[in-house]
């Protein structure tokens, strides 16, 4: 067993006795990392989610990594404040639940969480989105249509990838985004284009739920964090 002290975000806590638990964390170097807290309910040993900070783990060659501390980043308190990054970053962590594996280490993710804030939270948390589906070798192409491979107009925004008006006609599609929530999705994979973008509220939703729904379509099921969003924002 090795120890090691890596920065991390502890993001879900499973309770396994009165006062221990199995929590699951993202860390920069490790990528996802399982971990028995033996006292993970008590004033003392109680360890807090959602909030980038330093973990120290004693690191096995199973799947439980064994917990020694946790030390909250206090620069990252403001979160605790912020039901609109935590919502998001809920949603954000159970997609990476089902496209990461163990052990799967992704450094440019933990420093794309560790950017959100209160004034980015619409524009990052989609971007993130598309960030991990794309990783994982599963995002449709958002240049050509479905269908046919036209590169033109593409901005019908379906739930299984994206297309061109006749497609869309043809096959009785209808979009989740607007044109204008469309040109969002499309500008994913051109950094200064998409550094450009302004996102409002109505936006943010549009291309929320296409990606949800994208990503239900991949998990073959719903987003229960998503849903909880769309029922709050």
């Amino acid at each position: 067993m090795s120890r090691e002290k890596t920065g991390a975000i502890i993001y879900r806590l499973v309770k396994y006795s009165d006062s221990s638990a199995i929590a699951m964390a993202f860390s920069k170097e490790f990528g996802k990392v399982k971990l028995f807290v033996p006292k993970a309910y008590t004033k003392k040993g109680g360890v807090m989610t959602f909030i980038p900070g330093l973990l120290d783990i004693g690191r096995k060659d199973s799947d439980l990594s064994r917990f020694y501390a946790f030390e909250p980043d206090t620069a990252f308190y403001k979160y605790l404040n912020n039901h609109e990054i935590i919502l998001r970053l809920h949603l954000v962590f159970e997609i990476l639940d089902g496209l990461y594996q163990i052990d799967m280490a992704d450094e440019r993710l933990f420093e794309l969480i560790l950017k959100i804030d209160d004034v980015n939270y619409r524009k990052i948390t989609p971007y993130m989105i598309y960030f991990m589906l794309r990783r994982a070798g599963l995002m449709y192409d958002t240049e050509n249509c479905a269908n046919c491979s036209s590169d033109e107009d593409i901005f019908t925004v379906a739930s299984n990838g994206m297309y061109c008006p006749t497609c869309a006609k043809e096959l009785d599609i209808d979009s989740f985004c607007d044109r204008e929530s469309a040109y969002i999705i499309r500008c994913f994979g051109n950094a200064p284009l998409y550094k450009a973008l302004t996102i409002n509220r109505k936006q943010e939703i549009q291309v929320l739920s296409a990606l949800g729904a994208y990503a239900a379509h991949v998990f073959e099921k719903p987003l229960k964090s998503l849903k909880t969003i769309m029922d709050i924002i």
